[in-house]
């Protein structure tokens, strides 16, 4: 089997399971569903590697709207003469970083599914019920009950949609989400301590706090941006 043959034949044991959940089959291997600005979404990547294949399943939380409005934030951080990048950056290394990085619309990603571990249960329970969810193999069959655990999967996937789709979830897991939901709640007393715990964290790793101070800045005032002022 090929990669989109392995894709396919993924995608067709989870087909029916989030069928009856609403989403639709998006791309060979995104299972896709819109709810009001969210749009949720499973995806299946199976790449080839050292003579074998590895699967990696990804659950997505998409939403335009807010992610337009944190990247036109960041823009303004990333472009303030304030904010220093490696002096062997060139100027289109660092055009093209904050391209990246300002151009996304996924507000939040799930990678390790061992978040699902039911209370008390150990790492090695968990792994022997489930552990497709991250998984190397020459043939599917390689992993006994690999089918069983991809039904499962779509009930992992479920159960983590009805806990992003709430804006505290980002609040409480995300840096610049979270910080302009709150002040777009207006709530300037949890905005000012969570940016405060912010910094104490990143501070304690003894990080640059720089692009996390403009961005408050930026989000809690009218100041330019000098740089792009003086072009």
């Amino acid at each position: 089997m090929d990669k989109k043959e392995i894709t396919d034949c993924i995608a067709e044991i989870v087909a029916p399971g989030f069928t009856e959940l609403g989403f639709s089959h998006k791309s060979p291997n995104i299972f896709q569903k819109s709810s009001g600005e969210n749009i949720f979404q499973y995806e299946i990547g199976v790449s080839r590697s050292h003579g074998g294949y590895s699967l990696h399943l990804r659950l997505n939380l998409l939403n335009t709207m807010l992610s337009k409005a944190v990247n036109n934030v960041m823009k303004k951080v990333l472009t303030d003469e304030r904010m220093k990048y490696p002096t062997n950056w060139t100027p289109k290394v660092i055009a093209d970083s904050i391209k990246g990085r300002t151009s996304g619309n996924t507000v939040a990603m799930q990678t390790d599914w061992r978040i699902f571990r039911n209370e008390n249960e150990s790492l090695e329970e968990f792994k022997a019920r489930f552990s497709v969810w991250f998984y190397s193999f020459d043939y599917l069959d390689d992993l006994d009950g690999w089918k069983d655990q991809l039904i499962m999967s779509v009930e992992f996937a479920q159960r983590w949609f009805k806990l992003v789709e709430n804006s505290d979830y980002l609040i409480d897991n995300s840096t610049y989400y979270g910080l302009y939901i709150l002040k777009s709640k207006d709530q300037m007393t949890e905005l000012r301590e969570k940016y405060d715990r912010t910094l104490r964290r990143e501070q304690s790793f003894k990080k640059d706090t720089t692009e996390v101070e403009l961005f408050y800045e930026y989000l809690t005032s009218d100041v330019p941006n000098t740089k792009e002022n003086n072009r």
